[in-house]
């Protein structure tokens, strides 16, 4: 299947659609704006506290040359003692006001994020087979993870902290203006190169942080193609090999993430170069202003105070300016998948089932696979299938004997012809109305991870404790479950691997029976059992199709013997459509596949 690359802006500057999913992804925040506004706001009294406390620190200076200071216009007496009680109240006011900063955005971020990570969810298990299947598992878990994660973080820490040195850089700057306008114009005549660099750097940086999330959803996709086909791993003795192919993703998302730390470490070496060299060229001519203008030594102390907070938030700056811009990825990662079309409506109430009473039929309907589009997969397929009927479906592998249930399922809305039941189209339904009355019982069966009544339950979630009972002793499910020392609530393993085929296919048809559907799948459920098993199944398998349309996918032509409908396809057309008997006397292709797969038995 192929992989959709995520676009890396060439300049290294933020595409367009990146800042529209930055923009979109950013409402997730503002639907706790009120949390939100209140953190900007105590964010803006916090830096700002903090500069009244170098221009306090100034203060101070004065009072210990004796000088006039700010606070002996309330207080005449006050000298450099009282700033000690000053300080102390802005500093247990300050930590009032940071502690309440970072809980709202933390809960900002938390929430905010958590609606997103649900909202993404939701859209990918409400997407079509067709956009899963073009998407490897991998890469949607990493959107989902390692690209929230990164979102999170910028919610939480990056965006406040960003503004926060703003507040500093630019309030900085404003005090030191009017406080010293001479030194203050010498300093920023420094800035602007400093400036125009670092968001050069910045840029930069941004294409390898790009680069490095892309990695780091590549190893994500080896690794879960690897314990997903576990078992296949191990029979081909492949061990070696998926450990080379993710050794390889590793080495490449290292190779990756030193490019990226190297032009970080060259970044910030800027930084502080430049931003040491500056505060030193601005010390060196305070120092000549002390001497030769009359600049004063507090003035002189405040304003070294406030050039390491503008320095140091230059350095912040560029620091979060990099990490957000290396978010902005994220965050069109994820709204390519928010921007996709569903093929339901979770939020709203499950529709009820789509009448059937007469029949199904299908009218001239041709459809080829997204990914093979010059392939027809089925080609002009027309039959009809009454109520009652038990179809079977024969023809060799990729004959189209699967894409016609697929298609009679709404997996794949994008095809020509018609699919109707009783008459109208499944197309002028919504999906899970079809799909409540059809009951599909696969040939390999992967069961989830709970417990072997939690997998029945899946037909029908709202099931009680006895219908699943029920469904289990109908299915000879409690041929097995009656020996296992925890019966129906022992844990079948990851992807039922507990469990042996035989009784997986019995928790599938108990699974089929709670649902109760009105059109029942059966995709040759026992093509790979043995002797015993087959028995037992067979045996489920005859009471789960008594009243019911039945639809076999038949690989085995010995089980179709008593479908009252038999229908042969051959590179996705009809060939032949009749029972057993009526075909073999055809002696056509059905009686030759009967005939080869007889010699084959002997």
């Amino acid at each position: 299947m192929s992989r959709r690359r995520t676009e890396i802006p060439k300049k290294g500057r933020p595409s367009k659609a990146e800042w529209n999913a930055a923009r979109y992804v950013m409402g997730y925040v503002w639907r706790y704006r009120l949390s939100f506004i209140t953190g900007l706001i105590l964010l803006g009294i916090s830096a700002s506290m903090f500069l009244v406390v170098m221009k306090l620190a100034g203060e101070m200076a004065q009072a210990a040359e004796g000088n006039e200071h700010i606070l002996t216009k309330f207080i005449p007496q006050a000298g450099v003692e009282t700033y000690i009680y000053v300080f102390a109240g802005l500093l247990i006011f300050q930590a009032v006001v940071s502690y309440t900063r970072i809980y709202l955005f933390t809960k900002v971020g938390e929430y905010g994020i958590a609606d997103l990570r649900r909202d993404l969810f939701q859209r990918i298990i409400a997407l079509d087979v067709s956009f899963i299947e073009r998407n490897r598992t991998g890469d949607l878990i990493s959107r989902l993870t390692a690209d929230i994660e990164q979102l999170q973080s910028t919610f939480s820490n990056t965006l406040p902290e960003l503004m926060r040195q703003i507040i500093l850089f630019f309030g900085g700057l404003i005090i030191i203006f009017i406080e010293a306008p001479k030194l203050s114009l010498f300093m920023l005549s420094i800035i602007p190169v400093v400036v125009l660099v670092a968001m050069a750097l910045g840029m930069y940086v941004k294409r390898f942080s790009s680069k490095r999330q892309e990695s780091l959803a590549k190893t994500n996709v080896i690794a879960e193609e690897a314990f997903s086909q576990y078992t296949t791993v191990k029979a081909f003795v492949n061990e070696r090999f998926e450990m080379q192919r993710y050794r390889l993703a590793i080495n490449d998302m290292i190779s990756i993430a030193m490019k990226y730390g190297k032009v970080r470490a060259v970044f910030v070496v800027f930084i502080i170069f430049f931003m040491f060299g500056s505060l030193m060229t601005v010390l060196w001519r305070g120092a000549l202003m002390v001497k030769y203008d009359g600049l004063s030594v507090s003035d002189l102390t405040l304003f070294i105070l406030l050039t390491g907070v503008i320095g140091g938030a230059i350095a912040s700056l560029g620091n979060y300016y990099v990490v957000l811009l290396g978010t902005f990825g994220a965050t069109k990662r994820v709204q390519e998948i928010l921007s996709q079309d569903t093929e339901m409506n979770i939020d709203a109430d499950l529709p009820p089932p789509m009448q059937f009473e007469q029949s199904i039929a299908f009218q001239n309907v041709s459809f080829s696979y997204p990914t093979r589009q010059d392939i027809p997969a089925i080609d002009g397929i027309s039959l009809q299938i009454d109520k009652g009927d038990h179809v079977a479906i024969v023809g060799p592998s990729g004959s189209g004997k699967s894409t016609m249930v697929k298609l009679l399922a709404g997996f794949y809305p994008d095809y020509a012809g018609e699919i109707t039941i009783d008459g109208a189209s499944i197309k002028d339904y919504p999906v899970e109305s079809i799909r409540q009355n059809i009951g599909i019982v696969p040939q390999d069966v992967v069961l989830f991870g709970g417990s072997i009544q939690d997998n029945i339950a899946y037909g029908c979630p709202n099931a009680s404790v006895e219908e699943i009972i029920k469904a289990a002793q109908k299915a000879n499910v409690m041929e097995f479950v009656d020996g296992l020392p925890e019966g129906l609530n022992t844990m079948v393993g990851e992807r039922g691997v507990q469990l042996s085929g035989g009784q997986k296919q019995r928790v599938a048809i108990a699974r089929a029976i709670l649902k109760d559907p009105k059109i029942l799948v059966l995709d040759e459920a026992t093509s790979s059992l043995d002797s015993a098993s087959e028995s037992l199944v067979q045996d489920a398998l005859e009471r789960l199709m008594q009243n019911r349309t039945t639809i076999v996918i038949a690989h085995r032509l010995s089980t179709v013997r008593n479908a009252t409908k038999i229908v042969v396809l051959h590179h996705g057309k009809i060939e032949e459509i009749g029972n057993h008997e009526s075909l073999m006397a055809n002696k056509e292709r059905y009686h030759l596949m009967v005939e080869l797969q007889q010699r084959q038995m002997a």
